[in-house]
């Protein structure tokens, strides 16, 4: 995760990480301000469902983050819907979900129009791993949502420009 917004870090201005627990968010925002990052953002935070990184109420700490210009904020299910900041640009999903709702309201903190910033670019990061394939439903576009994932089957994209090359 740290490898990834370093190394871009300019484009990656307002960011949103998305953890599936507390441990998790704690020891990577240890991780992060012992890193380069620091000297690229204004911020580096956390917040959880009972405490966050500068020690003040939940709703402090949100109406703060919206005030800095170039942040990163590591959440356990707080941030994933209610939360609208239209400067957060990237959402890095590192947390395991075989919830579309749930990636969907994650990928919408960075996708909303930013009335300040017209040329905004939106980028969501997946951090693959072992864990249920969040990656495999995007690539697929949901096509199989209703069968297991364990059959997860090979989607080709194929582009034909007349019937004959169809055929």
């Amino acid at each position: 995760i740290i490898k990834e917004l370093l190394s871009h870090y300019e484009e990656y201005s307002k960011v949103v990480v998305y953890v599936g627990a507390v441990s998790h968010a704690e020891h990577l925002y240890q991780a992060m301000l012992e890193s380069p990052l620091k000297a690229h953002y204004d911020s580096i935070s956390f917040i959880t469902g009972r405490q966050n990184s500068r020690g003040i109420s939940r709703e402090a700490f949100l109406e703060r983050e919206k005030t800095v210009p170039r942040s990163i904020v590591i959440n356990v299910d707080v941030l994933t819907e209610g939360y609208n900041d239209p400067s957060v640009n990237t959402v890095v999903m590192a947390r395991p979900t075989n919830s579309k709702l749930v990636y969907m309201q994650a990928m919408g903190r960075a996708i909303r129009r930013d009335p300040a910033n017209d040329l905004k670019r939106a980028f969501v990061i997946e951090i693959v791993d072992d864990l249920p394939n969040i990656q495999y439903p995007i690539n697929n576009r949901w096509l199989y949502s209703d069968i297991s994932d364990a059959l997860e089957p090979d989607v080709y994209d194929d582009d034909f420009s007349d019937e004959t090359s169809l055929r």
